[in-house]
């Protein structure tokens, strides 16, 4: 008869796995046995933990004390000014990615960028015609300045003409095409001031010679005469052409046509001017102005200064 090998009590079943009696089974150790590990088996894990907790120490996201802000990524359209498309005042023709100051008849003005990198302002500053704008943009150890005259508010745009070195403040001795372009704006807008009878309309003038003229606008001492401005100019003698401190100094021939009020004739005439001009406010600006004869204008002969 078989027996238990732990209780030695007799087995009569057999095929009997357990003994009925200690409950161990009839062949093994005693009790269920636990499996052990392998010794090597504790230590990958504890390696395992370890980097787990070092993973997320090194990706703890940072808290930052409330006053110290993150600045957010910039993008074209966030820097500088932002507007909407319809309120946008495009400047062409300037370097893409440079930094510059703006400045609407020496005034400055804030300026912003397009998602395609176009330079614009707001068309709102510009509030008459022939208004001038300098970009003065850093370049090396000086600075560099370009100018855009815009001849309509209605305008879309502006394109800007060649840089030239200057001064921080914008400042650059004016090169002949700058003074002709600058008396041809001078001079019409003189003549649209006469037309309308209203000083405000004088361009490019010191506040000094605005007060000069505003008496003949508002008397109509330039006759009973409508000018025809897109007929009519004032020209530039680049022969003669003398520069002092902050200061230029040319002769300048004005034609001019104008219908007269009572008959309707037509009338022409060219009179002969020594021009002083000077900067101030970030602005070229005429400041006085001598009629001359035509035989001081041919001989290169300034009127009295």
């Amino acid at each position: 008869m078989k027996h238990c090998p732990h209780c030695n009590s007799p087995i009569t079943q057999p095929d009997r796995k357990t003994c009925p009696v200690c409950g161990n089974p009839l062949s093994g150790p005693t009790g269920a046995a636990r499996r052990r590990l392998p010794p090597w088996v504790p230590v990958v894990l504890l390696c395992a933990v370890a980097v787990v907790v070092v993973y997320f120490a090194l990706h703890k996201p940072v808290t930052l004390p409330a006053d110290i802000q993150v600045p957010a990524e910039t993008t074209p359209e966030s820097a500088g000014l932002v507007l909407d498309e319809a309120d946008r005042f495009y400047l062409d023709n300037l370097p893409t990615n440079i930094t510059f100051t703006l400045t609407v008849d020496g005034v400055e003005q804030p300026h912003g960028t397009s998602d395609t990198g176009r330079y614009y302002m707001a068309r709102s500053a510009l509030t008459r015609t022939d208004t001038l704008l300098r970009v003065v943009s850093p370049e090396g150890d000086g600075y560099r300045t370009a100018l855009a005259l815009v001849s309509k508010t209605s305008n879309e745009n502006a394109a800007f003409g060649t840089f030239v070195p200057c001064e921080a403040d914008g400042y650059a001795k004016p090169d002949e095409e700058y003074l002709d372009a600058m008396l041809t704006v001078y001079y019409r807008a003189y003549l649209r001031a006469a037309n309308a009878a209203d000083p405000a309309e004088l361009r490019y003038v010191t506040e000094l010679h605005s007060q000069s003229l505003s008496a003949g606008i508002k008397s109509g001492a330039t006759g009973a005469v409508t000018f025809t401005l897109d007929k009519s100019d004032m020209v530039c003698d680049t022969e003669h052409i003398a520069y002092g401190d902050n200061t230029v100094t040319v002769n300048a021939a004005a034609s001019y046509e104008a219908v007269n009020d009572t008959t309707g004739e037509v009338e022409t005439a060219t009179d002969y001017y020594t021009i002083q001009a000077v900067w101030q406010d970030g602005m070229w600006l005429v400041d006085r102005s001598w009629m001359i004869s035509e035989s001081d204008y041919q001989n290169g002969v300034f009127g009295n200064q």
